[in-house]
């Protein structure tokens, strides 16, 4: 819990900013719930699981209740809220199922990339993917980030409760990753849609490259 903030002049354009003479107080409040509409449709596109989500819009901060399954949901919610244009502050009240330690939150500036914020954070830049993977599915490609978002940046120590990732050594292909993960080489497409954007031919890895090892089953 508690207040994080963001930069208000970048992030998704999720309210229609067209302004109006004069607004009524009446007009006023139809906006506010408009826009409080708009974070719910955010929220919940997004697929995070979250009981009793509650969302509330006060100026430029947004307040937002519920019970989150991992402290991963729970501040994913909270960038998806605050990664929007005219926000300013997330004001956290929500509670988390099976606690785990707090990811930090970085402001990417210009000039950033992935790997240049995976070398300052992680000292390798080779382990952009992790970052990436700890902040999908807001993220859809690791070259599409801008000045003003905020990413969670989850320390290393803690991601065995969160995901595993696996660095590429000399002689791997998905199959023998597979197989060492999951005891079956043909959950080598498990791994391959886990790193999508990031791996587009399943026969092509190479030594160094970190792949994000899901849990589950395939599809």
């Amino acid at each position: 819990m508690g207040l994080f903030s963001f930069l208000r002049n970048a992030g998704a354009k999720l309210f229609n900013r067209k302004k109006e003479q004069a607004p009524t107080p009446e007009d006023k409040e139809k906006i506010r719930r408009e826009q409080i509409d708009a974070l719910y449709k955010a929220v919940n596109d997004l697929g995070f699981e979250v009981e009793n989500l509650y969302i509330d819009l006060q100026d430029e901060t947004v307040v937002v209740e519920g019970t989150c399954k991992s402290q991963a949901d729970k501040e994913k919610i909270v960038l998806a809220l605050g990664n929007v244009e005219g926000i300013a502050y997330v004001d956290d009240r929500m509670n988390v199922v099976e606690p785990a330690p707090e990811a930090t939150f970085y402001e990417v500036v210009k000039g950033d990339t992935l790997s240049k914020i995976a070398q300052a954070h992680y000292g390798d830049p080779m382990k952009y993917p992790i970052i990436f993977a700890a902040n999908r599915p807001m993220l859809t490609h690791p070259d599409k980030i801008y000045p003003g978002q905020v990413l969670r940046i989850p320390a290393l120590d803690s991601l065995a409760a969160e995901l595993r990732y696996y660095e590429v050594q000399k002689g791997d292909t998905l199959s023998k990753i597979a197989k060492a993960f999951y005891g079956d080489p043909m959950k080598y497409k498990l791994i391959f849609e886990a790193n999508q954007p990031l791996l587009s031919n399943p026969d092509v890895i190479h030594p160094g490259q970190v792949l994000v090892i899901p849990s589950g089953e395939l599809a």
